[in-house]
């Protein structure tokens, strides 16, 4: 018994493993291929301000400042560059793999699907694609993976380390990202529902200190947290949850995504793949769902409904929130999600008998390995690099002016460029039409603009102007001008070209979401 025992335990360390070289192989080449886009480029300009600033500037954000400190050490350590950046990410993705297997380890309690879960969500191409983003996804990712994996132990022996551990990650969470108040409530409802020998009462009684620790842990934060949802309420316009959203957020869960690269196999089936693919998807990982509710018994039953709850309840809360008020419905908030689904998926081997269950699990399997082929075909970012050398090519001029709609591209452009307002490489004069510092969702170019940039003109009467359009729609939220935003060549001519003419324009591709950057080159009349 203990032979076989070894056995399974060598050939579990050797399946991990293998799956662990590979997450890190996906996650860490090619880091730095492409542009830090948008966020990222906020991302680096909040992390280059010292500690306290950095919690100041957050606090006007809509997430919490632990992920930018950390980021702010790392960087002192490993530099500012795309990939020393984007590589705290990668690690935190990395190291989510190892709690993956052994969160299944604990739960089901069987090497196979430790293995397959590793391998599940290490291929993941949701997983890999905000490993090598300069973002707080990944770090909330593991959080949530540690606090599964700290309640599995406490619920399999009451030690009050795993309950503090639960208690550190959980306090952690909730100072990285607002929708971990969402994951927390949904893990002690399925801390409620988990196979273990803790008494109900028991379970109740401890739930309920590290809650009331939680909050105590928290209220240095709650004043920010106040204003960050004023701010959502007033700035944002995330779209409210639809039947093909929530589909595709399920399908997501699962590892599948709807790719052009592979439409052209798949369009037979649907008259319109980008919803079809979806939710296909969805209807049937819910009928998997259905099926474990009512067919599973006993331990297998009570494992697969914690999974259930610790991934589903967060979707649920926030598709209801999101009807009633302005809407939270973002879909990387859900990304811990898609950790739990992989052990959910991963399951069937124990769950389904011996041939079902391979069978199933392979086909989880197969369909990962060609998202993430897909993923990585049709993968693009805004093209922040080639935005800053194409300015940087153009003939130098005395002084010049570079204007930005929406204000918050200059942080991504000063990335790659390295310039600040009055330094230049040629050094020649440069100035940002921009707040200092810019603030995110701030409408630029209506009519109190113009006057501020005629006004501009008329003082420091530079020799030409570079315009710098992105991220049109979401600049515009309201709508009202839309037109504008949507067409450079509108914007343009109803703002610009009343005092200046237009001399060279560069259109960079367009990325996978539409933000288009636009450069316009132009001189006074």
């Amino acid at each position: 018994m203990n032979s076989a025992q070894d056995v399974h335990r060598r050939w579990t360390i050797v399946g991990v493993t293998a799956a662990v070289a590979f997450g890190a192989a996906v996650r860490l080449l090619g880091i730095r291929r492409l542009s830090f886009w948008f966020d990222e480029g906020y991302t680096a300009w909040v992390i280059d301000h010292p500690a306290r600033q950095i919690i100041h500037l957050i606090s006007a954000d809509t997430a919490g400042p632990l992920y930018y400190l950390l980021l702010h050490a790392w960087s002192l350590i490993f530099g500012r560059s795309e990939a020393a950046l984007r590589g705290m990410s990668a690690l935190f993705g990395i190291l989510s793999i190892v709690l993956v297997a052994a969160i299944a380890s604990r739960l089901v309690k069987k090497p196979a699907v430790a293995i397959a879960a590793a391998w599940i969500f290490a291929l993941s191409w949701w997983q890999i694609a905000y490993s090598q983003e300069a973002r707080p996804y990944e770090l909330t990712v593991f959080l949530t993976a540690a606090i599964l994996y700290a309640v599995l132990r406490y619920l399999e022996n009451p030690c009050g380390i795993w309950l503090t551990a639960a208690i550190a990650a959980s306090a952690a969470g909730l100072y990285t990202n607002n929708f971990m108040p969402l994951y927390i409530a949904a893990i002690a409802v399925a801390a409620l529902i988990a196979p273990s020998p803790l008494p109900m009462r028991r379970r109740l009684r401890d739930g309920f200190i590290a809650m009331l620790v939680l909050t105590v842990l928290y209220l240095p934060w709650t004043s920010a947290l106040h204003r960050q949802i004023h701010r959502v309420n007033s700035d944002f316009w995330i779209p409210p949850p639809t039947l093909d959203s929530v589909c595709q957020e399920l399908s997501r869960m699962c590892g599948i995504e709807h790719f052009w690269t592979w439409d052209q196999h798949v369009h037979r089936f649907f008259s319109d793949t980008s919803q079809g693919v979806p939710r296909t998807a969805a209807a049937i990982f819910l009928l998997g769902v259905i099926a474990a509710a009512v067919r599973l018994r006993g331990d297998h039953r009570r494992a697969a409904l914690f999974l259930l709850a610790a991934a589903l309840l967060p979707l649920v809360a926030a598709i209801i929130y999101s009807l009633l008020s302005p809407s939270i419905f973002l879909p990387a908030g859900f990304l811990p999600s898609s950790l739990i689904c992989a052990i959910f998926l991963a399951a069937p081997l124990v769950w389904c008998g011996r041939w079902p269950g391979r069978a199933l699990v392979w086909l989880v399997l197969a369909l990962s390995a060609v998202n993430l082929w897909a993923f990585e075909t049709e993968r693009t970012k805004e093209d922040w690099r080639s935005a800053a050398a194409a300015v940087a090519a153009m003939p130098p001029v005395p002084h010049r002016l570079i204007v930005f709609a929406a204000p918050e591209a200059q942080l991504p452009f000063d990335y790659y460029y390295h310039l600040r307002p009055g330094e230049s490489e040629t050094g020649a004069p440069v100035a940002f039409l921009t707040q200092d510092p810019p603030r995110t969702g701030l409408r630029v170019l209506r009519d109190s603009d113009l006057d501020n940039l005629r006004a501009h003109l008329a003082t420091a009467k530079p020799d030409d102007v570079i315009l710098v359009i992105s991220h049109a729609g979401w600049v515009d939220g309201s709508g009202q001008w839309h037109s504008e935003y949507s067409d450079p060549d509108g914007l343009t001519a109803r703002y610009m070209l009343e005092v200046m003419q237009p001399v060279q324009r560069f259109d960079l591709p367009d990325d996978s979401s539409k933000h288009q950057i636009t450069i316009w080159r132009l001189a006074p009349r």
